[in-house]
């Protein structure tokens, strides 16, 4: 009996697996019938196409022989014949185009014909864009495989067939992207963690997406009742690295603002959120983050929302959505700019589609204006070809092709905050006009001098900082230099560090440099020292200490407290600060050759050097780049792009400039960063006045 009981059961199983698999089949014959309709509609177009040349070459038979017969008699009919040619020779040429985009229709068509199943049909497709391609027009969730059968598995994803005619988008959907998380229950920043689960996809599967797209992006919303995002670093964003993000959606990387920030039209003008009036009112900040290399959004961190106090909010995170395919050829420049792509370059341009009459054209797009693009002709000559729009070796790239009437140029953070310098996309939001020759690598921003002639070259070095009255002044030094047409300068726009958020624990403000670059090798014109920074908010002013020096070398910290750094000497960068191998160590700042000490206190993380102007590394190791210190809470108190070194607990990070300052001592003041003059400069100048930010100016004097 139980034989029995044991064989029917098997034979149920089996009959559910037969069924499965005759629904697999009938599934199969209905993508085979549709696609089978629709390669013979496509022969009927081509056979129709083939009868109509066939008559219009009848009719040009016919026309040149009644031609032959009267073309001494009848001139006009020369000239309608040779505007028939010209029409019979634009067909021929049409017909040709739509013959090779048929074939190639076919071949795909075909391909997926010869597929065992309609497992097989998907899974070597890269995208959505490419499932398109092949024919399947409903959208729906699929199967895809950006980085192939080699590479990471192939994942799930939603098919948006309609947005764009005769294009595929891919989403990567998460838990919550629709309802949201409602934020509540705490109040210190970032206490509040919106975590993205994106459903089984990993970062490492998406990053193979994004790459394989020329466009992708996010959408970030904040819902608000008397709950802050930028004021006071409440809330931030983390990208797919891991990093902490100091904007919001719709705006540029690093810029500290929300949308609102941008146009100006926050409910509080004196903040750059609409929650950041921080009112018991609802209010929402959102937008679109198109960062590719950011994406992405692994997580989101809130704070100021404790419940008794009737503070909360909802937290929106959109899908991943990425569009068009490398792999081809992309409608319009325009359609570019709308879906957020701003790197120049060549792209491959198909206006009326896959199966229209026009060839794709290869066309450089010019995002450089920040509005709508520029579209030229490739010139092999003028442009070099890059894929996706990015010079090589470059993070971000362009700003004006044209020398323009401009003659003098001011540069300035774009924004950046922090040890890290701006992006290209953040500085082209901010500067207006023509710049000649400039792009930004690694937050270095370049220029290419428009004409010989004698040039004023002002660099302007940040403040430091202080909870009260602790902190330096910046140095501004000047001098007017003959140089030749595209002579290439690299600038460095000095920034102030960062500073904790539960003491005024402070990192050194970084230097400003303007340095030409010829044959090789870095000739600094001017550089202006950074102002030092307080140890913490009791801290008492010293100026002699903390503004910047005039002079080559960099100052050393105030002699108050366990012990002090030593500023540095002839472009070298300064030691660190109090106790020189124990806890609580700042970094010294950096100079012109030579990086600072980092922090010796790695209780909370390992700390980083300020890096020198004439480091040759990337990422953290770039030039300028600010020292970096991990707080007990998880803060980072960071020195300024410029080589400003890292703040530590009760002491303050030595400043950068041509030689750094020293780091500070305990409940101290860090050094002033060093100064310089190169000595061919005409008409010097230097003084320390600047509390503020700082910047670089450059005026064409003759």
């Amino acid at each position: 009996m139980q034989d029995m009981l044991k064989m029917l059961h098997q034979n149920m199983q089996a009959n559910q697996k037969i069924g499965a698999l005759e629904e697999k089949v009938i599934q199969c014959e209905q993508s085979d019938l549709m696609l089978r309709e629709e390669n013979s509609h496509m022969t009927a177009e081509l056979t129709e196409a083939k009868m109509a040349y066939h008559d219009v070459s009848k009719d040009l038979e016919r026309l040149q022989f009644e031609l032959e017969n009267a073309q001494t008699e009848h001139t006009p009919i020369q000239q309608e014949n040779l505007r028939f040619k010209s029409q019979v020779l634009q067909f021929r040429n049409e017909l040709e185009v739509m013959t090779q985009k048929y074939i190639e229709q076919v071949r795909l068509v075909e391909e997926m014909m010869s597929a065992k199943n309609c497992s097989e049909i998907n899974k070597n497709l890269p995208s959505c864009d490419a499932i398109r391609l092949w024919g399947f027009k409903k959208s729906g969730y699929m199967m895809i495989d950006p980085d192939g059968e080699d590479g990471d598995p192939p994942f799930q994803v939603y098919c948006d067939m309609d947005s764009i005619p005769g294009r595929g988008v891919t989403h990567v959907t998460h838990s919550n992207a629709a309802l949201g998380v409602d934020v509540m229950g705490c109040e210190e920043a970032g206490c509040f963690l919106h975590e993205i689960d994106y459903q089984g996809v990993s970062i490492s599967q998406m990053k193979s997406l994004i790459d394989i797209h020329t466009a992708c992006e996010q959408n970030l919303r904040y819902d608000c009742l008397d709950s802050k995002i930028m004021r006071d670093r409440t809330a931030w964003w983390v990208s797919r690295d891991g990093r902490r993000q100091n904007s919001w959606g719709g705006t540029p990387v690093g810029s500290g603002k929300c949308a609102c920030g941008l146009t100006m039209t926050c409910v509080d003008p004196n903040y750059y959120c609409n929650c950041d009036a921080d009112e018991e009112k609802w209010h929402s900040d959102e937008g679109l983050i198109y960062e590719k290399d950011l994406l992405p959004i692994k997580e989101v961190r809130y704070g100021d929302v404790t419940t008794d106090k009737g503070e909360k909010g909802k937290s929106i995170v959109g899908p991943l959505i990425c569009k068009w395919d490398k792999k081809m050829a992309v409608t319009s420049c325009e359609a570019l700019a709308r879906d957020g792509v701003r790197e120049s370059g060549n792209y491959m341009i198909d206006p009326d589609g896959p199966l229209g009459t026009e060839p794709p054209q290869k066309m450089f797009c010019d995002f450089s204006n920040g509005n709508l693009p520029v579209i030229n002709s490739v010139d092999p000559g003028d442009i070099v070809e890059v894929p996706g729009g990015l010079l090589p070796g470059q993070s971000t790239a362009v700003s004006s092709r044209n020398d323009g009437p401009a003659r003098s140029w001011e540069f300035n953070s774009c924004g950046a905050t922090g040890r890290f310098g701006p992006t290209e996309t953040m500085c082209s939001t901010v500067y207006d006009g023509e710049y000649p020759g400039f792009f930004v690598k690694g937050g270095m921003q370049f220029f290419i001098t428009p004409k010989t002639g004698k040039y004023r070259v002002t660099a302007i070095a940040p403040g430091g900082l202080a909870a009260k009255k602790g902190a330096g002044r910046g140095a501004s030094v000047s001098a007017i230099f003959k140089l030749e047409e595209e002579d290439e300068l690299r600038i460095i726009v000095g920034q102030k560090g960062s500073f904790s958020q539960d003491r005024k624990f402070f990192g050194g403000s970084g230097g400003t440099f303007v340095v030409k670059f010829a044959s090789w090798v870095h000739e600094a014109l001017v550089v202006a020292g950074g102002g030092g920074s307080a140890g913490s908010d009791s801290s008492a002013a010293n100026p002699d200490v903390t503004d910047a020096n005039l002079k080559r070398g960099g100052k050393d910290a105030s002699k108050t407290g366990a012990s002090f750094g030593k500023g540095g000497a002839e472009g070298q960068g300064g030691l660190r600060g109090n106790r020189a191998m124990g806890t609580n160590t700042p970094g010294g700042g950096a100079g012109m050759m030579g990086n600072g000490q980092p922090s010796g206190d790695s209780r909370w993380g390992a700390p980083e050097p300020a890096i020198s102007f004439t480091n040759n590394g990337e990422g953290n190791e770039a030039p300028g780049v600010g020292g970096t210190f991990f707080d007990a809470s998880g803060e980072e108190i960071d020195g300024g792009f410029g080589g400003g070194g890292s703040g530590a607990r009760w002491a303050a990070g030595g400043a950068g400039g041509y030689s750094g300052g020293g780091g500070g001592p305990d409940e101290g003041v860090s050094g002033g960063g060093g100064s310089y003059i190169n000595d061919e400069g005409e008409s010097p100048k230097s003084e320390v006045t600047n509390e503020g930010l700082g910047s670089v100016i450059i005026e064409l004097l003759s």
